[in-house]
């Protein structure tokens, strides 16, 4: 899978039907930033997470041949309703090297919600 097209699909936490495509390269480990501004980060945790779209998401991913701990680090992260820490923890996941950071589209435009 192209890195372009893994972008893509994983860009969006609506990642909760049954997908075809399985993970392509053995040897490489994506490494995915979660954010989520307000659900406690332990209720993201697990492959069974309490919060239903983080379950979703980590379904999602595991329905492509996507498993943490094998070919996938999950960096999770949470605001915790605190939305001044949401450009800390982006940085965070920028200098993690992150492949791709998902987040409600609330969040995508945070700048302009913030303010």
């Amino acid at each position: 899978m192209k890195r372009r097209e893994f972008i893509t699909l994983v860009s969006s936490t609506a990642v909760a039907g049954p997908l075809a495509a399985p993970a392509q390269q053995a040897g490489k480990v994506y490494r995915i930033g979660h954010i989520i501004p307000v659900t406690p980060v332990s209720d993201m945790a697990g492959p069974e997470p309490g919060q239903p779209p983080t379950r979703a998401f980590v379904h999602g991913l595991l329905a492509l041949g996507y498993v943490e701990g094998q070919n996938l680090i999950l960096e999770r992260r949470s605001a915790e309703g605190r939305y001044e820490r949401l450009g800390d923890i982006v940085a965070e996941l920028v200098d993690l090297k992150s492949d791709v950071i998902v987040t409600p589209t609330l969040l995508a435009r945070a700048d302009e919600v913030i303010e």
